[in-house]
């Protein structure tokens, strides 16, 4: 059954809402820091050309609508030594999502087999153990993880490099270039996945010892479909959506997090530059960042949606 074009529509005109309310409220923040730098509350430094840009001087629905009007059309402004944002916060993205989107999704694979493994299997000792183990582990600061696992795997250990995405000069780590910057990518993305996973492994399993429960799934048990096929083909599927639509929100607890770990593993991502130009007070790079992370959220909330959707038609009903 394919999915309802008018739920498209939908979920098309939810992210355009979720993104005008983040620009409306990145600018309102920023706007009310202009106007306590003025009264004297707060003192910050506001180069007269970012005065100009964010029409800080107008009242503020017509500096909103302005410097909105110029987003749209990519001008993000310049950063305090005069580049083009744009030119300066684009290499930054790519780090980022390389980073962020390969781990989430790993942590969702892993949560739903893990999830209806232990659902499966409900009342035993694995299933007791992954429970118990999900319930232990969720929630972890991922500052003090990322601490932790450099700790251990970098400082004690020596097992793998503790910063930056590759090693600058010889001698590589493993031997080559391309092992060297596996190697520097191991502790980032298992420490996101270790954060991440137990969530969807909770999920997950809620999830499928409620379908486990339905009449069609007795029925498929006393006929001849396999125990391994019945779970892993029909259950698993049919416990996926609650944890996909997850996707997005944990994404955006990732993107939220991002400065802690890749201030702590010096990953040159955008959470690593917002820390940098907050510090600097860089007004316009901070709030290009701000949206970039919520466009990258929205989109993957949004295929999220779309890929819930299309395993349970119902959702898009």
């Amino acid at each position: 059954m394919p999915i309802a074009a008018s739920y498209v529509v939908r979920r098309v005109a939810f992210a355009l809402v979720t993104l005008f309310i983040v620009a409306l409220l990145t600018y309102y923040l920023a706007f009310r820091v202009y106007q306590q730098t003025l009264t004297g509350q707060l003192f910050a430094i506001f180069p007269q050309n970012d005065v100009q840009f964010f029409q800080f001087n107008q009242p503020f629905i017509q500096g909103f609508f302005g410097w909105l009007g110029e987003m749209l059309q990519g001008n993000f402004g310049r950063n305090i030594p005069g580049a083009p944002v744009i030119a300066v916060v684009g290499p930054w993205i790519l780090p980022t999502i390389i980073l962020q989107i390969p781990a989430v999704v790993t942590s969702l694979i892993l949560g739903l087999f893990i999830g209806v493994f232990a659902a499966s299997r409900r009342g035993s000792i694995a299933d007791k153990v992954i429970s118990a183990v999900s319930v232990g582990t969720f929630g972890i600061p991922t500052f003090w993880l990322s601490t932790v696992a450099l700790l251990v795997f970098s400082y004690e250990l020596h097992w793998l490099p503790s910063f930056g995405v590759y090693s600058p000069y010889p001698p590589y780590w493993w031997g080559s270039f391309s092992l060297d910057v596996i190697a520097h990518y191991i502790l980032p993305f298992f420490t996101l996945v270790a954060v991440s996973t137990p969530l969807y492994v909770r999920v997950a399993r809620a999830s499928a010892i409620d379908v486990l429960s339905k009449d069609w799934v007795t029925s498929m048990r006393l006929s001849s479909v396999g125990r391994r096929s019945l779970i892993y083909k029909h259950v698993l599927k049919n416990a996926a959506g609650p944890a996909i639509s997850l996707f997005g929100y944990n994404l955006a607890i990732f993107i939220a997090a991002s400065p802690g770990i890749e201030v702590v593993f010096n990953w040159p991502g955008l959470g690593f530059r917002f820390v940098k130009a907050a510090l600097a007070f860089d007004q316009p790079v901070m709030l290009a960042i701000v949206l970039i992370m919520a466009l990258v959220t929205v989109i993957a909330s949004f295929a999220a949606d779309i890929a819930q959707a299309a395993l349970d038609p119902r959702v898009s009903l």
